[in-house]
């Protein structure tokens, strides 16, 4: 089988390697999309070391999500318009975003039948629910509850390739908190937030929490939640399914409000006990915070704490 892989960030790049070894790829290109942003491009750079990615099997481009010029977008046009040609080329194509301003551009141009969607986050979920028998891509996801809608074809992603990097793992007692910007795009106000983070710390009080950064979270939020007595702030520069391969260790207990990562963690390493705390009438984005309560309640319990 001979595939292509449209890669836009470090999760979707672990979803690739996984599925190079799942569908049994020998022949395949991935196009490394970078954007401009530091913090998700030097994560790229960095997985594609540790995964040993022959370099022969790697493209890149640069288009950056910020401040463009007129180059940024002929590189967009070219980059769309390389999907027409590689359908001809390549059995599969891999979309790793479609909620990508240029990849949904890239699969416009692309029969259906060759699409096949790679995790994103949660997104998954919605993709799927707007799929219907006749408009829907094949997935390779992690989410196993995800049913096939038609003629569509659903494969799951059980990280075995992460999972044998990850024989010798030891576990500390302390929290591994996933923080997030949900302030920052105002589906609750930074107030209540670092209030709910105060209450998170107090339900945890006998341990450290490691608290980790979400990219897109201010500077000046993340001074104030270093200040709770029993919280250590952690920037990582890889992604989070791969904390037991750079520090040798995990904390048993995980938490966030809600993300993807607390499904994949589960996934990866089933010994740790994972909590999701649920966020009580959200300013905006209702619906889609809904449903990933819903969702991830299937696989975790969902608290909720007075704030």
């Amino acid at each position: 089988m001979k595939a292509i892989f449209y890669i836009e960030a470090p999760f979707q790049l672990l979803s690739a390697y996984e599925a190079i070894s799942y569908f049994s790829i020998k022949k395949y290109k991935i196009l490394i999309r970078f954007s401009g942003i530091e913090s998700n491009d030097m994560q790229l750079i960095k997985l594609i070391d540790l995964l040993n990615i022959n370099n022969n099997n790697l493209e890149y481009v640069t288009i950056n999500v910020q401040n463009r010029n007129f180059l940024d977008y002929l590189k967009s046009f070219l980059l769309i318009l390389s999907g027409y040609i590689h359908q001809y080329k390549y059995k599969y194509i891999f979309i790793g975003n479609l909620d990508s301003k240029i990849l949904k551009q890239v699969v416009k141009l692309v029969k259906q039948e060759k699409i096949i969607l790679l995790d994103d986050g949660i997104k998954s979920i919605i993709f799927q629910k707007s799929f219907t028998k006749k408009y829907n891509f094949n997935l390779f996801t992690m989410l196993t509850d995800l049913k096939a809608i038609g003629a569509q074809k659903v494969d799951y992603n059980n990280f075995n390739q992460i999972k044998k990097m990850s024989t010798s793992i030891e576990y500390s007692n302390d929290v591994l908190f996933i923080g997030s910007k949900l302030s920052e795009i105002g589906i609750v106000t930074e107030e209540y937030y670092l209030k709910y983070i105060k209450r998170i710390a107090h339900y945890y009080s006998d341990s450290n929490i490691l608290y980790i950064t979400h990219r897109g979270e201010s500077k000046e939020k993340l001074i104030k939640i270093k200040s709770i007595n029993n919280i250590e702030i952690v920037s990582l520069d890889y992604p989070l399914e791969l904390y037991p391969l750079y520090n040798h260790t995990l904390p048993l207990n995980i938490a966030s409000f809600y993300s993807a990562a607390l499904i994949s963690l589960l996934k990866l390493y089933p010994k740790t006990d994972v909590k999701s705390f649920f966020i009580k009438n959200p300013l905006c984005y209702k619906r889609e915070v809904t449903e990933a309560y819903n969702y991830i309640e299937k696989y975790i319990e969902v608290y909720t704490l007075d704030v």
